[in-house]
């Protein structure tokens, strides 16, 4: 449930070759169906299933040799009607018909009668009736996770935060002070090499060529390779770009960081091109990329350039990023990139309103707090130390500047323990 929304998750299946596909009249033939439904019914967590398929599922798109088409449609031909495949879901509509097992509702006849909704995780994945797609659906594990349902409240958070950028309100509260790689008078040169297909994250980092219509994200520089990674994945690129629109106003820069944004969205959600990458989701790039995501939100939003597509998609991207920090599994103690974590974790907490990340990156904060600033930890004299020192001060101003009280316990701790 997503407020007065249902949500009925796709079906997965195993086709007689071992090819994943959809429980769709498209992807599967009648006895591929119909082993289906009979897994389906042996199995006590499963009671409602929902069958896929399109207005355009039964149309001819491939015609014989020689016919002529009906009409096109952009690169959509129609040839007529699909009767094989007419013929099939027939078929198929007479065994469910004739099931006394089965019985066939709508969508809302099944909300009008006051059935359960099955469990989000109840859907699984079938096997076609072969052997090879009875082996992967046995061994098949995955997750899902869906954006708009993160603690059932995506909508609830989606009105909170567009009045807060509207208003603009990242910048009245000082939410986020990026910490620019690139000093000023370098900026603008560096912008201009990444829109010149020159990819740069940092000044001590060589720049790679690219194509933004076909980037690899991916791709190793040749001198510091990790470190190009986690910057990149970090989304250094994004942050040079806004910083060199806030030297110059030339909106041209904001617009391809944008591209830039959109381009490691689609890679995020790619699980095959992302499954051999260590950066994509590390607690450093995580939290660096929450930083530059937030940079980018503030100053598209005080310039203008701010719709509500961008607002939706990258709402989507943050609201995936607070689950990821706030999962201690994924925490780290006694380091500075945990207190990064945390002071990543703070801003989300306090655009979307949750205060249970707030809660719970304060907890990990004074335990951070206390480990670093220890007798043992605190007169290393280390460029560690001087960094943890910088982190808490920053998270200090920036829960002083939306009137936190918790600020107070930062900075008096700091104080006792120096």
């Amino acid at each position: 449930m997503i407020d007065n929304l249902i949500e009925f998750p796709v079906i997965s299946v195993f086709d007689g070759r071992g090819t994943k596909r959809k429980f769709d009249i498209i992807c599967l033939n009648e006895q591929e169906l119909i082993s289906i439904v009979e897994q389906m019914k042996s199995r006590e967590d499963f009671e409602i299933a929902q069958f896929m398929f399109h207005s355009f599922s039964f149309i001819d798109q491939k015609g014989d040799i020689g016919a002529k088409p009906y009409f096109t449609f952009g690169t959509n031909i129609c040839y007529g009607i699909n009767k094989p495949l007419m013929k099939q879901f027939e078929n198929f509509l007479d065994y469910l018909y004739n099931d006394p097992c089965i019985e066939i509702v709508t969508f809302d006849d099944l909300l009008k009668s006051g059935f359960s909704i099955p469990s989000f995780w109840g859907d699984g994945i079938f096997h076609s009736g072969t052997e090879k797609s009875k082996i992967l659906a046995r061994d098949y594990k995955t997750g899902r996770f869906n954006a708009k349902s993160v603690k059932g409240k995506f909508f609830s958070r989606f009105r909170d935060i567009r009045s807060i950028m509207e208003g603009g309100y990242f910048d009245r509260c000082a939410v986020i002070e990026s910490m620019n790689c690139y000093i000023n008078s370098k900026v603008i040169d560096a912008a201009n090499e990444i829109l010149n297909g020159h990819m740069l994250v940092n000044p001590q980092i060589e720049a790679i060529e690219y194509n933004i219509s076909d980037f690899d994200w991916n791709i190793m520089s040749s001198n510091e390779p990790d470190s190009f990674q986690l910057y990149l994945q970090g989304l250094n690129p994004v942050q040079i770009l806004v910083h060199a629109f806030d030297m110059s106003k030339d909106k041209s820069y904001l617009k391809f960081a944008l591209r830039l944004l959109y381009s490691w969205r689609d890679y995020s959600l790619d699980d095959i091109n992302t499954k051999n990458n260590k950066f994509i989701w590390n607690e450093y790039s995580a939290a660096l990329r929450v930083e530059n995501i937030l940079y980018f939100i503030k100053t598209c939003s005080l310039s203008g350039l701010w719709n509500n597509e961008m607002f939706a998609e990258l709402s989507k991207i943050l609201l995936i990023h607070g689950e990821w920090l706030n999962n201690d599994k994924n925490y780290i103690s006694n380091d500075n990139n945990g207190v990064m974590m945390d002071q990543a974790l703070l801003y989300l907490g306090y655009v979307f309103d949750d205060n249970s990340w707030m809660e719970n990156a304060k907890k990990r904060l004074l335990e951070q707090e206390s480990f670093a600033f220890s007798k043992k930890e605190a007169h290393k004299g280390s460029n560690k130390s001087y960094m943890t020192r910088k982190l808490f001060y920053n998270i200090g101003h920036f829960l002083e500047n939306i009137n936190d009280d918790f600020s107070e316990k930062i900075f008096s701790n700091m104080k006792r323990n120096h």
